[in-house]
């Protein structure tokens, strides 16, 4: 029972360490990965200089947002090749945008509890149904 109980002390130790060592390890911002045609890109901190933000109001919040078409040209990604784009959340939420609602859509970069994340927005999207928060990953087909 002994051996039992010091096996199960020395386990919850160390999957507490790995928590804490997790939990500091995490970056400020772990970037934007993009999947396309088999090859995966990620979109780093320092690459978001590259990109042109730009005021955009969507209801009555103003936003510095980034169109899909631009973090395209990072990566030399032809928008004329693309289908559709899926668009995954931290949490896992996902959802598809075809090619004819591209231009509709945007990239807002905001700072919630101090770490960068990117929303998708689609402004003229009535209640705001597919806006998604904490967006992680592009899966580009």
């Amino acid at each position: 029972m002994k051996k039992i109980l010091t096996i199960l002390l020395v386990l919850i130790v160390m999957l507490a360490a790995l928590l804490v060592i997790r939990h500091f390890t995490r970056a400020e911002f772990s970037g934007l990965k993009i999947t396309y045609m088999g090859r995966e890109f990620f979109l780093q901190k320092e690459q978001l200089v590259e990109l042109s933000f730009k005021e955009l109001w969507a209801g009555n919040e103003k936003f510095q947002a980034v169109a899909i078409e631009k973090i395209f040209e990072i990566f030399s990604i032809k928008p004329a090749k693309v289908r559709s784009i899926t668009f995954i959340s931290n949490d896992g939420g996902a959802l598809v945008l075809k090619k004819s609602e591209l231009n509709k859509a945007f990239l807002a970069l905001e700072e919630q509890m101090n770490k960068l994340q990117f929303r998708l927005i689609i402004p003229n999207d009535e209640f705001r149904q597919r806006w998604l928060k904490r967006v992680v990953e592009l899966q580009v087909r």
